[in-house]
C-alpha cells in the first residue's frame, strides 16, 4: 500500500492498493473489511470517497481521470519507460542471441520476457528513483 500526500493543506490523499492477482483483488473488493474501513474512511471526509481502478501500464503512465498534481504527466513517465527498455533491448538481446534458438519466434518471445521480467523489477524502479526530482516538477 502506498500513500500520497497531498501538495496543499487540505488537498486530496491517495491510497494505492496492488494486488498480485485479480482474484486477490476481488476478494478484497467484497471483504467485510474493506467496508469497515470504507465506513471509517467516510466518517472522517465529507462522506465522499472517489476511487479508480487502474490496470497494467496505466499505473506507471499516470490515470487519465486523476488530475491532480501528484502525479507525474504521461509524458515524463513515458521518458522513465524509455530510460528502462533502451539499455535493455541494446544490451540484453545481443547477450541472449547466443543461447536462443534459431527460430524467430520463440527466440523473441523469450527474450522478451527476460526484458519485461528485468524492466518491471530492476530498470523501471532504477530509472524512477533516479528521475524522480524531474517526475515531481510536475
Amino acid at each position: 500500500m502506498n500513500l500520497i500526500y497531498p501538495d496543499e493543506p487540505g488537498g486530496e490523499y491517495i491510497t494505492i492498493l496492488s494486488f498480485d492477482t485479480f482474484d486477490n483483488y476481488l476478494t478484497w473488493e467484497n471483504s467485510p473489511e474493506r467496508a469497515f474501513w470504507l465506513q471509517n474512511v467516510r466518517a472522517m471526509t465529507d462522506g465522499e470517497v472517489n476511487r479508480e481502478l487502474i490496470r497494467g501500464f496505466g499505473y506507471w503512465l499516470g490515470s487519465d481521470n486523476y488530475k491532480g498534481k501528484s502525479w507525474p504527466p504521461k509524458f515524463r513517465m513515458i521518458v522513465v519507460a524509455y530510460a528502462a527498455i533502451w539499455p535493455l533491448i541494446y544490451f540484453i538481446s545481443p547477450l541472449l542471441a547466443h543461447y536462443l534458438p534459431a527460430n524467430r519466434l520463440p527466440a523473441s518471445l523469450l527474450s522478451t520476457g527476460v526484458i519485461t521480467l528485468l524492466m518491471g523489477y530492476f530498470t523501471l524502479p532504477l530509472a524512477q528513483r533516479i528521475m524522480l526530482p524531474w517526475l515531481k516538477k510536475g
